[in-house]
C-alpha cells in the first residue's frame, strides 16, 4: 500500500451523454451550409421568361390596322399578284446551313409544281380597300385576264384558304407546258377558258371521254362531287389535285348504277378501260357515256397539285397562330419577335465569330433544319402573316414603341 496524494482523479459516476458526428450519420454534413437560393432562381426565371417574349404587361394599341401598309395598297392588282409570288420563299442557304443537295433539290422541286395561285385573304390584306379590291378582281375577270379559283371545304367564312384568283397568263402557261397533254387538247382547254370566263365549272359534254380522262389525270379538270368529299384531303407533292381522281371514273359509277344489273353499261361499257385512258383490251366503238349523260354532269377548272399548295397554306397558318399563342398569356407579340421565332431564333450573323455560329440557332439547330425549312420549304415569316391577317387570324396594330404588334383574334 502505497502512501501520498494520487496522480490521476479517481473516475467519476456523472453519467457523460454520447454525442454523435454528424458526419456519421449524413455523407453531405462536412459539406458548407449555404442560404437556400430559391428567390434568386425565381429571378432567373422571370428574367429569361421576359426575354423569351412572356411579357408580363400587355402591349400598347394605339392603331389596329386593317392591311399592311406598304407600296402595294393602292398598287394594280396583277402586279399584287406578282408580288405575293414573287416573295413566298426565301433564298436556299448558303452550304454547309443543314440542307445537302438532295434536300435542295426537294425543295426547288416543290416549289416549281405549286400552282401559280394566290389566295383571296393574301390580297386583301396588302389592299387598303377591300371594296375596291373585289371591284378590281371581277373586272379583270370579266375581261379574261384573271379568273378565280374555288376549293370547297378549306375553311370557313374569312379563314376560307380554298379561295384564290390566278392571272390567265399563269394559267395558259401550265396548260402548255404540261407533257401529259395532246396538243389539240391543250388548245382546246384554253378556248374553253376564254370562252367562259366567269364560269368555275362547266358541262362534262364539252369534252370527249379521252379528253375528260387526260386532262383529269394532270389536275386539270376536277369533278365537283369529288371536290366536295372530305376523303383524302390532301394529295402528295408532285400529283394532281385530290379531288382529280380519274373524273371520269367518277362518271362511270355514278351512270352505271343507272345500267340494269349484269349489263356491259352496269360495269362502265365495252371501251371502259380505253374510255378512262387505259390501255388493256377493248374498243372503243362504244363510249362510256352518252353525250346526254356528260351533259348533265359538271366539271370544274383547275390546277395541278392544288393539294399541296393548300397544305402549305394551311399548315403555315395554324403554325404562325401556335407561335402567337405561346408569345404570352395575352396571346400577343411584337412582329419582330415573331418573325425571329418564326426563323427558329437564328443568331445575327454579324456578331458571329465562325462559320459555325453564323449559322447555328440559340438551340444549336442549323436554319436548313429548323421548321421553317423543313416543313414549309423556305416560307417567309412576312408571307405567313399576310395570309393570317387576311385570313381573320390574326390581328395588327401599331404599339407606339416596338413597332408593328401581333394577337389572335
Amino acid at each position: 500500500m502505497s502512501s501520498g496524494f494520487q496522480t490521476r482523479p479517481a473516475a467519476s459516476s456523472r453519467v457523460v451523454k454520447r454525442t454523435t458526428s454528424r458526419s456519421s450519420s449524413s455523407p453531405f454534413a462536412s459539406l458548407r451550409r449555404q442560404k437556400s437560393n430559391a428567390s434568386k432562381a425565381s429571378r432567373k426565371s422571370s428574367n429569361d421568361h421576359t426575354n423569351s417574349g412572356d411579357t408580363t404587361a400587355q402591349l400598347p394599341n394605339l392603331e389596329l390596322l386593317s392591311f399592311l401598309p406598304s407600296s402595294l395598297s393602292s398598287a394594280d392588282l396583277v402586279e399584287v399578284i406578282r408580288y405575293i409570288r414573287q416573295h413566298a420563299f426565301a433564298a436556299i442557304p448558303e452550304r454547309g446551313a443543314g440542307m445537302n443537295s438532295t434536300r435542295i433539290a426537294e425543295v426547288l422541286n416543290f416549289r416549281a409544281n405549286l400552282p401559280p395561285v394566290v389566295s383571296l385573304a393574301h390580297v386583301f390584306a396588302l389592299r387598303d380597300s377591300a371594296t375596291a379590291t373585289e371591284r378590281g378582281i371581277a373586272e379583270l375577270v370579266a375581261r379574261g385576264t384573271m379568273r378565280r379559283v374555288l376549293v370547297p371545304g378549306r375553311g370557313a367564312g374569312g379563314q376560307a384558304a380554298g379561295e384564290g384568283v390566278v392571272l390567265v397568263e399563269d394559267w395558259e402557261a401550265a396548260v402548255m407546258g404540261s407533257t401529259a397533254l395532246d396538243a389539240g387538247i391543250k388548245h382546246k382547254y384554253i378556248a374553253l377558258m376564254k370562252e367562259n370566263p366567269r364560269t368555275l365549272s362547266i358541262s362534262a359534254s364539252s369534252f370527249r371521254p379521252g379528253e375528260l380522262s387526260q386532262l383529269s389525270r394532270c389536275g386539270f379538270l376536277t369533278s365537283t362531287s369529288a371536290m366536295s368529299s372530305n376523303a383524302d384531303i390532301y394529295s402528295t407533292p408532285g400529283h394532281a389535285t385530290t379531288s382529280s381522281h380519274s373524273t371520269l371514273s367518277y362518271l362511270s359509277s355514278s351512270f352505271a348504277a343507272r345500267a340494269a344489273s349484269g349489263s356491259f353499261a352496269a360495269v362502265g361499257g365495252v371501251g371502259a378501260v380505253h374510255s378512262s385512258g387505259g390501255t388493256g383490251g377493248g374498243t372503243l366503238s362504244q363510249p362510256l357515256l352518252s353525250a346526254e349523260d356528260r351533259r348533265d354532269y359538271l366539271v370544274s377548272f383547275s390546277l395541278p397539285n392544288m393539294g399541296s399548295y393548300l397544305k402549305l397554306l394551311t399548315t403555315a397558318r395554324t403554325h404562325l397562330a401556335q407561335l402567337l399563342n405561346k408569345a404570352s398569356r395575352f396571346k400577343e407579340a411584337p412582329m419582330s419577335l415573331l418573325k425571329e421565332r418564326w426563323d427558329g431564333n437564328l443568331a445575327d450573323p454579324d456578331e458571329a465569330k465562325s462559320a459555325g455560329k453564323k449559322f447555328k440557332s440559340e438551340f444549336g439547330v442549323l436554319p436548313g433544319r429548323t421548321k421553317k425549312w423543313k416543313a414549309f420549304y423556305g416560307l417567309e415569316f412576312e408571307w405567313v402573316l399576310e395570309e393570317c391577317l387576311g385570313g381573320g387570324m390574326v390581328e395588327c396594330f401599331e404599339t407606339g414603341s416596338v413597332g408593328v404588334g401581333v394577337k389572335a383574334a
